[in-house]
């Protein structure tokens, strides 16, 4: 069964004057995981546009919503939330997005999955994830982020899995993971981590911790990542030992 969502895409001149609106069709189709789901995907280049507001002109659904995006800009459409509560998966990969935060993600109360690998995201606001209740993977993989606050993840209580692999990372600071008690993989490879402030023994669901390819001597994994069997206490060991604790 196929349906059709209808976006409205407002886009902005360069002179900072509104164009047409333009209806954009947006390619969805019912599939079966567990439940009935629509799975949508965005089928036109939109890199050289502005795109500063999403809204619904007609859903044919009230199915959960999967929507993935190849071809987004710098700037986080406004409305997404609004329009679209619905939304259980989030994906934008490999795209010019550079700039997210609270507003982004506002009346997503159902999210469970938000990934954004593969942009150009830098700063990411301490508040950006605070209404994403119920996510439970956030992927943040090959950016070019800098710093993580250390209560960026505190309001997302049910997070699972957390990747922010690949990156310009130095630092975990104390009390990242304090509210993420259900967490059990963490992907922190490939980035300058030097220093982690936080007691992995505390977690203990976790299975998997990704540290390789980071500079000096923090670099190393546990869980299925490992090259060596190891306890998570032997594990916390290493952290204190060479992660600057």
């Amino acid at each position: 069964m196929i349906s059709i969502i209808f976006f409205i895409f407002t886009l902005l001149s360069s002179s900072d004057s509104f164009t047409p609106t333009k209806d954009i069709h947006l390619s969805c189709k019912k599939i079966f995981e567990y439940i009935y789901t629509v799975e949508c995907q965005l089928p036109i280049d939109l890199q050289n546009s502005d795109i500063v507001r999403i809204t619904s002109k007609n859903i044919t659904t009230n199915l959960p919503l999967k929507i993935a995006a190849s071809n987004m800009p710098e700037h986080f459409p406004q409305g997404v939330g609004q329009n679209f509560p619905e939304i259980e998966e989030l994906r934008i990969w490999w795209s010019e997005l550079k700039f997210i935060d609270r507003e982004s993600f506002t009346k997503l109360k159902i999210l469970k999955i938000l990934d954004l690998i593969g942009n150009s995201i830098e700063n990411i606001p301490t508040d950006t994830f605070y209404d994403l209740e119920n996510v439970e993977e956030i992927n943040l993989y090959k950016n070019h982020i800098k710093t993580l606050d250390a209560d960026l993840l505190i309001k997302n209580t049910k997070l699972k899995k957390f990747s922010a692999g690949q990156n310009e990372i130095e630092e975990i600071p104390k009390g990242f993971f304090r509210n993420n008690l259900e967490i059990n993989w963490v992907d922190l490879i490939k980035n300058k981590i030097k220093k982690i402030d936080i007691d992995f023994t505390e977690f203990v669901n976790l299975k998997t911790i990704g540290l390789s390819g980071n500079d000096g001597e923090c670099n190393f994994n546990y869980g299925i990542k490992a090259k060596y069997n190891q306890t998570i206490d032997e594990f916390q060991e290493k952290i204190n030992l060479f992660c600057g604790n």
